[in-house]
């Protein structure tokens, strides 16, 4: 018997990603839906494609248990676009003539709506969660499909809206634009409640529209990435790279430094649902913690950036006694018949001496050294500033409200 994993909350960023590319392997309906170093995660109950969908809308509905009134987890998940022209064309034409392509253009635009197949993708989600009344939603989507699990995210009925456990959204392109005023205003409020995860590797060249403070449906999340073998390859994840014990994907700074301004955020709004509005004391509390997040993160990119210099210098330093000693032999190699004092003569006429090899890159290389650790000590100067500052500022209106009580 079929061992079903009931808690999806235990997947790792690893396994969600793993989950995510079952995607593109052809199940049929009541199939276990099984994913490899994860486990079985429940049954396919619903297979949805070109035979029952003429928008070309590929996807899959997964569920914890066969009963739909017994599940208490459902997955709604969107396959991305279909580029094999040769083996597969009428998924391939439908995938980029009538989705990828008149997406990518309303994007740069930034004019129109949603593609039939996305309006589709929206509607296999609230029916979804019709049929399954008892169940939390997971929302699966690469490439295009992550078009499809933004805007089926976006448009989620309201009634429907906390029933949304998690989605993960990745490497397809920010549709932020495209939507109505309303589902914009659930696309911030996806990223303050931390339920769509919408993950990005900018070496990808499918995601467009993430450039620097651009609105996004859910938490944009910049992947560091490695180079891949090719742009198939890049696309398909092969640059993510995961924490080996914990499985956490490995993201650029700017990115935990985003995660942490949303989570001031929505305190933010925990503070104003409160019935009495955010206080100056909570305002104040809030801008010191984002200016310490702010600078403390800078400084990290910063003397990170910093100290990689410094090797680089102090390794460069090292290596001239070395370049020296492989000249020398070098020469003697080529000329043996000189004596020593010939043949130092020889390299100073080409202009190779101990001072223009060693003497003179080293004093360059430690005065750059020098100006590097200033740096760094100006940086983290700047951050413990503006810290002790923050502090002293939450500190006196605490004082301030002692006085007054």
């Amino acid at each position: 018997m079929v061992e079903i994993i009931k808690n999806w909350d235990i997947f790792s960023d690893e396994n969600n990603k793993r989950i995510a590319s079952r995607v593109y392997n052809n199940f049929k309906v009541h199939q276990v839906f099984n994913v490899p170093k994860v486990g079985s995660i429940g049954y396919v109950n619903k297979v949805v494609n070109k035979t029952n969908d003429g928008s070309g809308l590929d996807a899959y509905v997964i569920s914890n248990a066969k009963d739909p009134k017994k599940a208490s987890n459902i997955a709604v998940m969107y396959r991305g676009s279909n580029a094999n022209f040769l083996t597969e064309p009428g998924d391939a034409g439908v995938d980029w003539v009538s989705n990828d392509i008149p997406a990518a253009v309303k994007i740069i635009s930034g004019v129109g709506g949603p593609t039939q197949q996305m309006k589709n993708a929206s509607s296999l989600l609230n029916q979804t969660l019709k049929k399954y009344p008892n169940a939390k939603a997971y929302v699966y989507g690469h490439s295009l499909g992550s078009m499809d699990a933004q805007y089926a995210l976006a448009n989620i009925d309201p009634k429907n809206y906390e029933r949304i456990k998690r989605g993960f959204a990745y490497e397809g392109p920010n549709i932020y634009s495209l939507l109505s005023d309303e589902n914009k205003k659930i696309a911030s409020k996806l990223a303050v409640d931390g339920k769509l995860f919408n993950y990005v590797d900018e070496r990808d060249i499918v995601p467009l529209g993430y450039e620097f403070g651009k609105k996004t449906v859910g938490i944009a999340l910049k992947v560091d990435s490695k180079k891949a073998k090719s742009i198939v390859d890049q696309h398909m994840w092969k640059g993510y790279q995961f924490d080996k014990k914990t499985g956490k994907v490995i993201l650029t700074q700017m990115a935990n430094t985003e995660i942490k301004l949303k989570q001031l955020k929505k305190m933010y709004k925990q503070f104003r649902s409160s019935g009495s509005g955010v206080s100056k004391s909570e305002k104040i509390f809030l801008d010191s913690a984002a200016a310490s997040v702010i600078a403390n993160d800078i400084a990290k990119v910063a003397t990170t950036g910093l100290d990689q210099i410094i090797s680089d210098l102090n390794k460069a330093n090292t290596k001239c006694e070395t370049i020296w000693d492989k000249t020398k032999q070098s020469a003697r190699k080529v000329s043996p018949q000189l004596s020593e004092s010939e043949m130092f003569e020889a390299l100073k006429e080409a202009g190779a001496t101990h001072k223009s090899i060693v003497d003179d890159p080293q004093k360059e290389y430690k005065e750059k050294i020098k100006v590097a650790k200033a740096l760094k000590t100006e940086f983290n100067d700047v951050k413990n500033h503006i810290g002790t500052s923050s502090q002293q500022q939450v500190a006196d209106d605490i004082a301030l409200a002692a006085e007054w009580n």
